[in-house]
């Protein structure tokens, strides 16, 4: 995950300058792609949470947050459960998708 998180670290940053503004309505969800570790040193592209977006309006963060924990399965290891990565990768994703948003708000 680290692409992953990285573009969130940078989607951040930029909300905490202030750059970005409340939105009044829900972008739509268009040609969206949505690759994730697998915490075992693959990729893994989440086409169900891709399909269940496309088009739409983009839902809140704990509904994509759901998406992708369904999606996704994860092993446990020494470093995090599997419920935990599950966890984190949908709070990844929500929270990149949203700070993406607001790039056309400022």
């Amino acid at each position: 995950m680290r692409g992953s998180g990285h573009l969130a670290d940078i989607a951040q940053r930029k909300i905490a300058r202030g750059r970005g503004q409340p939105r009044r309505f829900a972008p739509t969800v268009r040609r969206i792609r949505i690759v994730v570790s697998d915490c075992r040193g693959q990729r893994v592209r989440l086409r169900e949470v891709e399909e269940e977006l496309e088009g739409a309006p983009l839902p809140d963060r704990r509904r994509i947050e759901e998406l992708v924990g369904r999606a996704l399965e994860p092993r446990a290891d020494i470093h995090a459960s599997a419920e935990y990565k599950r966890y984190m990768t949908g709070v990844l994703v929500a929270d990149t998708l949203h700070a993406l948003t607001l790039e056309g708000t400022t």
